[in-house]
């Protein structure tokens, strides 16, 4: 037998040697997908829509038979599990993104092993549900109470992967509020509005699409945020967790700040107001008229039980009380200006202590009716 050269042994053992690299379910966890990461596998090939075939016991549900992938159809969407992990598509032809198989309709992904060609198990083998710091940066799940939010904030989380509009089931003993159940986050619907409780915080936004505002939970409907424990994912106590509102330290809002200093004293005439002052006071978040309810023992006067501040309509006109005086507005969203309370009608200013969260006495803290620089 002829004897090879001793250099094309060592370079066969060397290549025998290496390792062989594999993007395929074989991975297993050593790497991590993140909501909204697009499909990075083979091309699906489609030149046209694929032939599907009905999913037996899962109505709605279809199946690409002829395909590399696992694709189903429900509805008007796509549903891809590649590589152990799940996608979603509005279109047969993408683009796919990873949604997690908390985003995929549970008639989908219990569909029978028979229409199952490469995965078993239904949760993502590349994205860990039960990691604390899945959803990255200050607004992480183990982040606790190492942050603070200020009302009008961003929603600064993990895309929600909301396609179309989700389908929505009622909430049971709650009259006009709506779950989402097949998503990762707790997402509510109530009359135009949609409520989300994302890592302890209400956020509101007027469609599904966002953008989502961090409101806190007294500019949430009570029916949305009193639901019973079977609709709550992710949180149990439905007062903020990374918002005070016991804090009455009123530095936490910058934009009420000059220079360093605070706009408004804590005594009543320390810093003065003037009638027609524009009110300087944090968004209040409506997005739509708020909801009210009717003050007994006066006539015509309603209140906003779901607003960090105290509001009341009257007629055609909104009165408010912030940091103890009074502004009025035509129209819920402003603009409010300040009055005084010789301004307000008396049925407003009288109401019973339980349709005031924020004063007790009627007369304005931060304007004095004896100055004679009043204006």
């Amino acid at each position: 037998m002829r004897r090879l050269p001793s250099w094309v042994l060592c370079m066969s053992l060397a290549f025998a040697m290496t390792p062989v690299s594999h993007a395929s379910a074989q991975a297993g966890p050593s790497y991590t997908l993140g909501i909204g990461d697009r499909y990075r596998g083979p091309d699906l090939d489609f030149t046209d829509e694929p032939t599907v075939v009905a999913v037996a016991g899962r109505a709605g549900v279809y199946y690409v038979q002829n395909a590399d992938n696992d694709l189903y159809r429900y509805n008007n969407t796509w549903y891809m599990n590649y590589n152990g992990d799940w996608y979603r598509a509005s279109t047969y032809n993408g683009p796919w993104v990873f949604v997690g198989y908390r985003s995929v309709p549970q008639v989908v992904y219990t569909v029978p092993t028979s229409y199952r060609r490469s995965w078993r198990d239904y949760r993502d083998v590349h994205y860990d549900w039960d990691r604390p710091d899945r959803y990255g940066g200050n607004y992480s799940a183990g982040a606790g109470t190492s942050f603070t939010l200020r009302l009008g904030d961003r929603y600064r989380g993990a895309d929600l992967g909301f396609n179309g509009e989700p389908a929505v089931y009622p909430v049971r003993g709650r009259s006009g509020v709506y779950y989402i159940r097949d998503t990762n986050n707790d997402v509510y619907r109530f009359g135009n509005s949609w409520y989300m409780n994302y890592n302890g915080d209400w956020y509101r936004s007027s469609s599904y699409r966002g953008p989502w505002i961090f409101v806190g939970y007294r500019s949430v409907p009570r029916d949305v945020y009193t639901v019973p424990l079977q609709y709550r994912r992710t949180w149990r106590n439905y007062r903020d967790r990374h918002y005070a509102w016991r804090e009455y330290n009123r530095d936490r809002y910058s934009s009420w700040r000059d220079n360093g200093r605070v706009r408004y004293g804590n005594v009543r005439g320390s810093t003065s107001l003037r009638i027609g002052d524009r009110y300087n006071g944090p968004d209040l978040g409506f997005y739509g008229e708020p909801r009210v309810v009717a003050v007994p023992g006066t006539s015509d006067v309603y209140y906003v039980r779901d607003s960090n501040n105290d509001i009341y309509r009257y007629g055609n006109n909104w009165f408010m009380n912030y940091d103890g005086d009074w502004y009025r507005a035509g129209s819920y969203n402003g603009p409010w200006v300040f009055v005084g309370y010789r301004s307000v009608p008396r049925d407003i200013y009288s109401v019973p202590t339980g349709y005031r969260r924020t004063w007790t006495d009627y007369r304005d803290r931060h304007y004095e009716l004896d100055d004679n620089n009043r204006q």
